[in-house]
């Protein structure tokens, strides 16, 4: 038998994450557009339960946010209490306006991720370039580690539209996640 994933008021799921303890379920929930192309989705979870199967007691956890009013790509932290994502002007992440961005499974500590989107350290439209984050599914050394895409400049080089792969570590062990203590390019 399977399960369908069903928010509330019939909006349309997009980009859904399981969580690394198979418990819950992250995912955008569009509201206008397409599957490809939409302007306006709130992130929300879900309990999973395989044994029946189905999903439940769906929440919210990051509404529509006027300015960057796309949140979508999900990822779970490796003890599946936290959930990195971008918000965007758009799904699609080439030339959009877009940051990454945390927040608890349960809703709460929604913070933006200031030192991984380059804030202080690149022009203020570059820290906007930062996109699809993705968690190494373990900690190590004491450290989430989140890879995520921008096209930012890095070093003395200007690569302006070239895509990167950038990494962040963040302290596992911090109450409010968020204190990032690196990033930099592969």
């Amino acid at each position: 038998s399977l399960a369908s994933l069903t928010p509330p008021n019939g909006q349309f799921p997009v980009h859904p994450a399981w969580s690394p303890d198979g418990q819950k379920i992250a995912f955008g929930v569009r509201t206008d557009g397409n599957w490809l192309d939409f302007t306006t989705s709130s992130l929300w979870v879900a309990d999973v339960d395989t044994q029946t199967p189905g999903f439940s007691n769906y929440l919210e956890i990051s509404p529509v946010d006027a300015t960057l009013p796309t949140s979508t790509f999900p990822t779970f932290s490796p003890d599946s209490n936290w959930v990195a994502y971008n918000k965007a002007d758009m799904a699609r992440t080439r030339d959009a306006i877009t940051e990454l961005w945390m927040v608890h499974a349960d809703g709460t500590n929604n913070l933006e991720l200031a030192i991984a989107n380059g804030d202080n350290y690149v022009t203020a439209a570059e820290a906007q370039m930062n996109y699809e984050p993705t968690f190494l599914p373990v900690a190590v050394g004491g450290y989430y580690w989140l890879v995520f895409g921008s096209e930012r400049s890095y070093g003395n080089t200007l690569a302006e539209n070239t895509k990167q792969l950038w990494v962040a570590a963040i302290d596992a062990n911090a109450d409010v996640a968020g204190i990032e203590i690196s990033s930099g390019y592969t």
